[in-house]
């Protein structure tokens, strides 16, 4: 994170790799973005990108929110492994999870409906989706 804190403020106002005007999300503006949904009858699925190209049949992404999110597997042992590449997305915030030392995670699968949100080991690599300031 560039040298920032960890941070579960809402906003984090950790900048760490981001460019200018943008941060990295902590699991409360996860959270935010997943009670919002929910207030209005949307789920993870309209997070997705629509179709095939990116997450396998049947696809029930719809893309509702213009979030566009594809799948992006996780990188493992230092880069020498993949795994989920077409299955699943999982994006690191900027909150620690202090029993286990990892940083908190929220994700979409293929076959899941709802963001899914999970402790991530710090040694693999993640996808990082940053949010613009306001």
């Amino acid at each position: 994170m560039a040298g920032y804190e960890s941070s579960s403020l809402n906003p984090s106002g950790v900048k760490g790799i981001s460019p200018n005007g943008w941060h990295i999300p902590s699991i409360e503006e996860w959270n935010q973005l997943g009670n919002y949904l929910i207030s209005i009858g949307l789920t993870g699925d309209d997070l997705k990108a629509t179709g095939t190209e990116y997450w396998p049949a049947p696809n029930n992404g719809t893309n509702k929110t213009l979030f566009n999110a594809v799948p992006t597997g996780t990188v493992y042992n230092n880069g020498n492994n993949f795994a989920n590449i077409d299955y699943q997305t999982t994006f690191l915030t900027s909150s620690i999870d202090y029993n286990t030392g990892g940083v908190w995670g929220r994700g979409l699968d293929c076959d899941k409906s709802r963001i899914t949100v999970a402790p991530l080991g710090l040694q693999n690599g993640w996808s990082i989706r940053c949010v613009k300031d306001n």
